[in-house]
Order: C-alpha cells, then structure tokens, then sequence
C-alpha cells in the first residue's frame, strides 16, 4: 500500500516537472516572439498555426 503511494507520488512528482517545463519552454517561445515583433515591426505567426510538411 505504501509502495503504490510512492509511486503515485513520484509520478505526480515528475509530472509537475514535465509541466514546469512546458510552461517554461511557452514562455521562452513567447518571448522570442515578442523580440521578433519589436524588432521587424511584423506580427510573428503564431507556433500552432505553422504546418511542418516533410
């Protein structure tokens, strides 16, 4: 029982890391965005918006 505890703990743990990190990374790309802006005087398209054809 105690096991099963840890582990849900440490799974809600990493979680919580992995979104720290996402909001991070969103953040950084929000920034670069706004310094692109300020800087071509261009609206900058969105990340969700760009399609990566391969």
């Amino acid at each position: 029982m105690f096991r099963q505890l840890a582990v849900q703990i440490g799974i809600a743990l990493e979680q919580a890391n992995l979104l720290h990190e996402l909001q991070q990374a969103q953040e950084v790309l929000r920034l670069r965005d706004l310094a692109l802006f300020q800087g071509t005087g261009k609206m900058p398209i969105p990340q969700e918006y760009i399609v990566v054809l391969t």
